[in-house]
């Protein structure tokens, strides 16, 4: 998992997975990057995990971490809760539940923040609840987005929604759609014909839009670059 730590003007990368023949390791460190080097932090947290989800938040400057596969066979995920990254170490919240509506199942997802509700969103793929942050309590906004694993998410600062793309449903097929979501309700936006998983996604301010590029596909791996909107 990996964001850009703005309040600290640097990359943050956690966790990770290697899975090979010769070599199966889960990772719990982490690193930082500042555009020319990485440095290997000497602080400790979280559990060791791969496709944690992770997103910056600007208005309280931390970077939030929850959930991820604990294993290399990806049956199992990570429970040690949601945890902050302050720009020099991890902390662990412990949460408020003013809703009476719980926190997040241990789970993989994808994680953004999103501007106009001023908190992270993140939106579980397994069972399709999508989720806000707000720095001390999780709440529950929607039960019925994707079923998808391998999804990427990105928020599209100029239409002020929360766009996922691609990934794999419960039946192992690749997914070719785009979702929105307006804090509220998720809606279908559009079928790009190129089903795609573990790709990349990402926003572009100054060309206001949205590009996915790289990935599995259910043809050969996938190696353009497309514009979602």
């Amino acid at each position: 998992s990996m964001v850009y730590f703005e309040a600290g003007n640097e990359y943050v990368l956690f966790g990770g997975g290697a899975n090979s023949m010769w070599h199966q390791a889960i990772y719990s460190e982490t690193w930082l990057f500042n555009g020319s080097s990485w440095a290997k932090s000497p602080q400790y947290g979280p559990s060791a995990r791969f496709e944690g989800a992770m997103a910056y938040d600007p208005l309280r400057r931390v970077a939030v971490l929850f959930g991820g596969y604990t294993n290399n066979s990806g049956v199992t995920y990570a429970d040690d809760g949601t945890w902050e990254w302050d720009g020099s170490k991890w902390n662990s919240i412990t949460l408020s539940d003013p809703e009476g509506d719980g926190n997040p199942h241990p789970s993989v997802g994808g994680m953004v923040y999103s501007h106009a509700l001023k908190k992270i969103v993140y939106h579980d793929g397994v069972n399709g609840e999508t989720w806000l942050y707000d720095g001390e309590s999780w709440h529950k906004v929607s039960s019925l987005g994707p079923e998808l694993r391998n999804f990427r998410m990105v928020y599209d600062v100029e239409r002020d929604l929360v766009l996922l793309y691609g990934g794999m449903d419960q039946s192992w097929n690749i997914s070719s759609k785009l979702y929105s979501f307006n804090g509220i309700q998720w809606k279908e936006e559009s079928n790009s014909g190129q089903e795609i998983e573990k790709h990349v996604m990402w926003y572009s301010r100054s060309k206001k839009s949205t590009f996915s590029a790289f990935g599995a596909c259910a043809s050969p791996w996938y190696d353009s670059c497309k514009t979602m909107m």
